[in-house]
């Protein structure tokens, strides 16, 4: 639901900026669950052709590494949604990432690569395989290498249909329960 919002904000040439756990609504009962993205103050209109330069903005924690040299496209959401799901999966809504740090300008690509592979390691193998490859993915750290908003919805449609969807779906049905952003 939140990578369909991701969609339509592409699709009208915004960039939300600050995804987060705060700022996405939950409503609904048991498996019925309904997701909404909130708080587009920091949102912004983007040129669809080429990288925006723009200011520095959103929660450091959630940010995209691109973030901090102020020169970025919509994909800097789909790496913040990342994040979230990397927090979701763990179950660890301060430690997911620590390491990453937006502000820092001395952390390499590698450092932030390196992390990334750390907290993909700390994933409970209860989640299948091409879940954490997904995950992985959205945490690209070169922009150009990351799916944007309509690829990552059609890789986890495909996720969500193959045979072990609807475990993962539950799985992941149960994080969201758990978490206590």
């Amino acid at each position: 639901q939140i990578l369909t919002a991701l969609c339509e904000l592409c699709d009208q040439q915004m960039i939300h900026r600050d995804i987060k756990p705060g700022n996405i609504l939950i409503t609904g009962e048991s498996s019925e669950l309904v997701l909404k993205v909130a708080d587009f103050g920091l949102a912004r209109q983007r040129d669809s052709y080429a990288e925006s330069t723009m200011t520095v903005a959103g929660t450091s924690f959630y940010q995209a590494p691109e973030v901090a040299h102020g020169k970025y496209t919509h994909k800097v959401d789909v790496w913040s949604l990342g994040i979230v799901l990397m927090q979701l999966m763990i179950l660890d809504t301060h430690d997911a990432l620590g390491f990453v740090d937006p502000k820092d300008t001395s952390q390499t690509d590698e450092d932030i690569e390196r992390g990334v592979g750390l907290a993909i390691a700390r994933i409970p193998q209860q989640y299948s395989q091409e879940l954490v490859e997904f995950a992985r993915l959205l945490l690209e750290v070169d922009p150009h290498n990351r799916p944007d908003a309509e690829e990552a919805q059609s890789m986890l449609g495909q996720i969500m249909a193959d045979s072990t969807g609807s475990s993962t779906s539950r799985v992941l049905l149960q994080s969201v329960r758990e978490a206590r952003w």
